[in-house]
């Protein structure tokens, strides 16, 4: 059951379909209510099935008696309920980086805050296993130390695959060079000091300012492109994978936002009529009414467990709504800085819970489709108070440079002070993180000769 509950919560809105309908291929007590409103129930039907509930939550005190004459009850005591959270937590899932980088360290010798750090780390990573977001700004944005964050950051760059954690792409084919052994190697020395000149195929200008032949620049090459550019490449999922938003956030003529679940692609379960008949005839066996005693119970939990995940995902858009209503106003670059953890705070549960409902789960926004994670980021605080997450950071960034002038374009330390000016204080070496994660070339490379 613990590994359904979770399958469930994480699952998107066509996954989820196809849980339920497993469910009810091998579920003979559960059915599926029909989707034409005429055959909707009657005032006096709806009241004779939850009367038809309270019955079946009499079975299950029933059956709960049944278990403490046998020897056989488990109280809801806190013992159990720890070990049903551990239980919960050790259900394996889909291998994905983050569960990949976490089965690693689970034995390092991390202390509370190390860990913390570490688990806010992965969760930083971008689709290509790349962190862009500075140790002081991780730090400080989650109220840790920089001690516990370095440490954890050093405990990441360990782990498999090579490369993780990388700050950029010559960082992480330098990480990868190390790992084999080849810290002394030509290579090494061609990605650490003359990256630029190498990706723009300059060989035989390395070559002489190595004082080396061609043809050892070449070799240097071929072991260069053995290398794996982007670490969490083969732990993304199907980009062909069909989208299918779990929600959808409009404004209505107020101007007040809502937030509406998608429910069209879930079914409605009910537990079937003929087998509650079944389990209160005398006449049944004893097998028979335990078989069917069984199957109601995981078919009621099924439908708790569909009700919960739609109940954390309404509580998740909500505080989405409050908290980013900027964004849904004028768009990406107004996004605020949003931890799981605030939200996790806001709603009564666990961050993992929330990290779990939001895995691979979409909204229609009046900016377009968007990925739940894509509203959970850092940020910085500009000169009058007002919190901007790093995607606007972004975005404002690369709005300066698509509008520079082509013969004179814009350093990284002139960014920053046009930032600057606009009541935005970011450090030169931050905004050359973020150039590099945008895929903007340094200025040398920018420049068009007349």
């Amino acid at each position: 059951m613990m590994r359904q509950s979770l399958e469930i919560l994480q699952a998107p809105a066509l996954e989820l379909r196809q849980l339920v309908q497993q469910e009810l291929e091998t579920n003979p007590t559960l059915e599926e209510e029909s989707p034409d409103p005429s055959l909707d129930e009657s005032e006096e039907q709806a009241a004779e099935h939850d009367e038809e509930l309270r019955e079946l939550e009499q079975w299950d005190e029933d059956y709960r008696e049944e278990q403490i004459l046998a020897g056989q009850h488990v109280g809801r005591n806190r013992e159990h309920e720890e070990l049903q959270e551990h239980l919960y937590d050790s259900i394996a899932s889909p291998l994905t980086l983050a569960s990949h980088l976490q089965e690693q360290v689970a034995t390092a010798p991390l202390n509370r805050g190390e860990r913390q750090a570490f688990d806010i780390l992965v969760a930083a990573l971008d689709e290509r296993g790349y962190l862009d977001i500075s140790l002081e700004d991780i730090a400080l944005d989650n109220m840790l130390s920089l001690d516990d964050v370095e440490t954890a950051y050093s405990t990441l760059l360990t782990l498999d695959p090579a490369g993780v954690g990388a700050r950029n792409l010559p960082d992480c084919l330098l990480i990868q060079l190390q790992r084999r052994g080849y810290a002394s190697h030509l290579a090494t020395t061609i990605l650490d000091q003359y990256f630029d000149p190498f990706i723009r195929n300059r060989r035989p200008d390395i070559a002489r300012a190595l004082n080396t032949s061609v043809a050892e620049v070449n070799k240097a090459a071929e072991l260069i492109a053995t290398l794996t550019p982007r670490p969490a490449e083969p732990f993304s999922e199907d980009d062909s994978r069909t989208i299918n938003p779990d929600m959808t956030i409009t404004c209505d003529e107020s101007g007040e936002f809502t937030a509406l679940l998608n429910e069209s692609v879930l079914p409605r379960l009910r537990v079937s009529r003929y087998y509650k008949d079944l389990l209160s005839e005398e006449s049944s066996d004893k097998e028979t009414r335990g078989f069917v005693r069984d199957k109601i119970r995981a078919g009621k939990f099924i439908i708790q467990c569909i009700e919960q995940r739609q109940e954390t995902l309404r509580k998740i858009a909500h505080q989405i709504i409050q908290r980013q209503q900027p964004f849904l106003e004028a768009g990406i670059s107004a996004l605020r800085p949003m931890t799981m953890q605030q939200i996790a705070d806001a709603i009564g549960v666990h961050e993992t819970t929330v990290s779990r409902a939001i895995n691979g789960k979409y909204t229609i926004t009046p900016h377009g489709v968007f990925e739940l994670r894509r509203f959970f980021t850092a940020g910085f605080q500009s000169a009058d108070g007002t919190d901007i997450a790093n995607t606007s950071v972004k975005t404002r960034l690369a709005a300066l440079v698509a509008s520079e002038d082509g013969a004179k374009p814009l350093s990284d330390a002139k960014l920053s002070k046009l930032l600057d000016d606009e009541g935005l204080t970011v450090a030169r070496r931050t905004i050359a993180k973020y150039r590099e994660a945008l895929g903007i070339p340094p200025t040398n490379l920018r420049r068009k000769h007349q």
